[in-house]
């Protein structure tokens, strides 16, 4: 019977751990508000993004970043070693979006921003492209 209350509390401190690893980091889709306040705990590929974009709204504070990103429509990252793509999922007022001559292999991330008319991915070892929104001649690769 100690075996199997054992095991009983060994799996449930052990999905409960996963699942507190899991919630670190936002959805996709979930506001720039959202990854950047939770920056200290996300992994390094996300965390750069985050650094990048704060720097881009020229902010440390959340709040402000991400008021003033959200309300962009055009968006120029291009060249900033950015590798993850997610903190970007939430900005769907975006019509152009530039991220030439990063580091990213995966534009998935990207398919909730239906705003697009331009996504400008050229120069990244995106290893096979396809554009991630309607109607596909939208990406530049």
């Amino acid at each position: 019977m100690k075996r199997i209350s054992t095991l009983a509390l060994y799996l449930s401190i052990w999905g409960w751990g996963y699942g507190v690893a899991i919630a670190a980091e936002p959805s996709l889709g979930s506001s720039f508000k959202e990854w950047c306040l939770k920056r200290e705990s996300l992994s390094d590929e996300p965390r750069n993004t985050v650094e990048v974009l704060l720097e881009e709204a020229g902010a440390s504070d959340c709040e402000q970043a991400d008021d003033y990103l959200s309300s962009r429509t055009e968006l120029d990252l291009s060249s900033n070693q950015i590798t993850d793509v997610s903190p970007l999922s939430g900005f769907t007022n975006l019509s152009k979006l530039y991220l030439s001559f990063n580091q990213i292999t995966d534009v998935s991330p990207l398919f909730g921003l239906t705003n697009l008319n331009l996504l400008n991915l050229e120069g990244n070892p995106i290893a096979q492209p396809t554009c991630p929104v309607s109607p596909p001649d939208v990406c530049r690769f």
